[in-house]
C-alpha cells in the first residue's frame, strides 16, 4: 500500500477548473456518500476532499494531480506565477486565504480552527 502525499489537515494549493489556485486546506467532507472521510480512492484515481480557505466554506472533492503542497515561500510577493490572481473580483480574497494559509503553518495542531 502506498502512503499518500496529502494528509488531513495540510494546506495546499488546489486547482478546480475555471478557478486560479486557490489555498486550501485538506479536510473531511461533511456530506454523504463519503461523509468523514478526506481521501478516496487509490494510486492515480486518488481524490481528496478540501475546504477552500476565504471562499464562503466552499469544498470539493478533486483529483490528486489538482493539488500541490502550500509552502511558506508562497505567500511572499516572488510567489510563482500561477499562484497570482489576475481577475480583479477574486485578488483581495484570494490575498486574505493566502493569510490565512500561512497562519495555518503557523499552528498545524489546528488547521480546522482555520475553516469556520
Amino acid at each position: 500500500m502506498s502512503v499518500s502525499p496529502l494528509r488531513e489537515g495540510d494546506v495546499v494549493w488546489a486547482h478546480q477548473k475555471g478557478y486560479p489556485w486557490w489555498p486550501a486546506v485538506i479536510s473531511p467532507s461533511p456530506a454523504n456518500p463519503n461523509q468523514g472521510q478526506w481521501q478516496v480512492g487509490v494510486g492515480k484515481k486518488t481524490r481528496y476532499h478540501c475546504t477552500f480557505l476565504e471562499w464562503n466554506r466552499e469544498r470539493s472533492w478533486l483529483d490528486g494531480t489538482e493539488y500541490k503542497k502550500f509552502k511558506r515561500e508562497d505567500g511572499g510577493e516572488g510567489r510563482k506565477k500561477e499562484y497570482n490572481v489576475k481577475r480583479k473580483e477574486y485578488k483581495d480574497s484570494h490575498l486574505v486565504a493566502i493569510g490565512l494559509a500561512l497562519q495555518i503553518l503557523d499552528d498545524p495542531i489546528n488547521p480546522m480552527n482555520y475553516l469556520e
